[in-house]
């Protein structure tokens, strides 16, 4: 989620899932203000019970949605229709010279080097075992 929680959006949102937003985000703050482990403990520990609210509270949603889908049908087509993913397009990237890329064929290139750094080109065949 991001900082705010945008209701429009995420339709399953209800007042124990925002006071556990809340609570969260409080404290993680004051992790940030005092790093310690016991602040990282309870910030971790509230992440972790915000994520479980907001699963069960989508599910939940979710599960209502479509019991009444005879009955609204409207309102279960909307969800879908908000569910979309919105694809970005990356326009341009830094180049290892600290130029930015013009073209999409520039773009590639840069995505090409930097994968290619990363993985490693294997033989084919079966894999090797270790002894």
């Amino acid at each position: 989620l991001p900082n705010s929680m945008n209701k429009s959006k995420m339709q399953w949102i209800n007042s124990s899932l925002k006071r556990a937003f809340k609570a969260k985000n409080k404290a993680w703050a004051t992790f940030e203000e005092e790093p310690c482990r016991v602040n990282l403990n309870l910030a971790l520990g509230k992440q972790e019970l915000f994520e479980n609210l907001e699963c069960k509270a989508k599910v939940k949603f979710e599960r209502k949605l479509t019991q009444d889908l005879k009955s609204n049908s409207k309102g279960f087509y909307s969800y879908l229709r908000n569910a979309k993913k919105v694809k970005s397009v990356v326009t341009t990237l830094v180049k290892d010279d600290g130029s930015l890329t013009k073209t999409d064929a520039d773009t590639a290139e840069c995505f090409s080097e930097a994968f290619s750094s990363v993985f490693v080109s294997e033989p084919c065949g079966p894999p090797r075992t270790l002894r």
